[in-house]
């Protein structure tokens, strides 16, 4: 009899569980779908380079690739010409860095700006892509209206981004930007790095964060040192910031002007 009450004892929470698994089994919740940028960048390269490859090489005719981004139309990104909310027309090349969380595009204004045969550099995180767009013939876009891709309901996409790969990137990115075929010489070209850094620098920066006429980067683990001088007369600092303090990298063809 003492047999028989362990067994159903040791039986009990055994139905209980497969009554809660049945229950469980039914709940619905939100989905964290993680993205590796380092994946990513790496797969927008590739896929621009076999898009690239399958048309002509022409920069007033068509088709032509764009890239969809999540770039506001705000002051912050003025330096950066002819993207309407966040279109980057005219896309010429994606250039890599050692692991793509970044990656550097060459673009051309429309063929009415009077710009349309300076290329124009810009610099730009995997998380702030949202679409590869190949048009086959005719215009541009009908309208200069973003292009959307929404989530799958009920999933929240993250991009995983590894900060010593990102150290990396941001370094690879300046340096590259600061050295041929980007560098023009005759128009003595600029890098400047916009940070989230805030406080009284001695001597102060020019606005806050803000680390003008970049003049040589390098980085240690997920640390990045800059050294950049604001002006021909001041005196050249260093500075320590990491990787998710880096809000973006511009590119300045003439010296001193965004």
């Amino acid at each position: 009899m003492l047999w028989k009450t362990l067994f159903i004892l040791w039986r009990l929470p055994l139905l209980s569980a497969v009554s809660s698994a049945a229950i469980a089994l039914g709940a619905t919740g939100q989905v964290l779908y993680p993205i590796d940028a380092n994946i990513r960048g790496s797969e927008i390269i590739s896929s621009f380079t076999t898009l690239y490859q399958s048309t002509a090489k022409n920069t007033t005719n068509y088709p032509y690739i764009a890239l969809q981004t999540t770039l506001p139309n705000s002051s912050q990104y003025t330096t950066y010409k002819s993207i309407s909310n966040g279109i980057i027309s005219y896309v010429q090349n994606i250039a890599s860095t050692p692991y793509n969380t970044l990656v550097l595009v060459t673009y051309l204004p429309p063929p009415a700006s009077k710009q349309q045969s300076v290329p124009q550099y810009i610099v730009l995180p995997a998380e702030k892509m949202i679409s590869l767009l190949y048009f086959t013939y005719a215009t541009a876009p009908l309208s200069t209206n973003a292009f959307t891709a929404s989530p799958i309901y009920d999933t929240i996409p993250f991009f995983s981004v590894d900060s010593t790969q990102r150290a990396s990137d941001i370094v690879s990115a300046v340096n590259q930007l600061m050295g041929a075929p980007y560098k023009n010489t005759s128009t003595n070209s600029q890098v400047w790095v916009q940070t989230t850094l805030n406080g009284p620098f001695n001597p102060p920066l020019p606005s806050p964060g803000l680390l003008q006429n970049i003049k040589s980067v390098s980085y240690n683990n997920s640390l990045i040192q800059f050294t950049f001088q604001t002006t021909p007369q001041s005196v050249v600092q260093t500075i320590l910031v990491a990787p998710e303090q880096v809000q973006q990298i511009t590119y300045l063809l003439k010296y001193g002007v965004p």
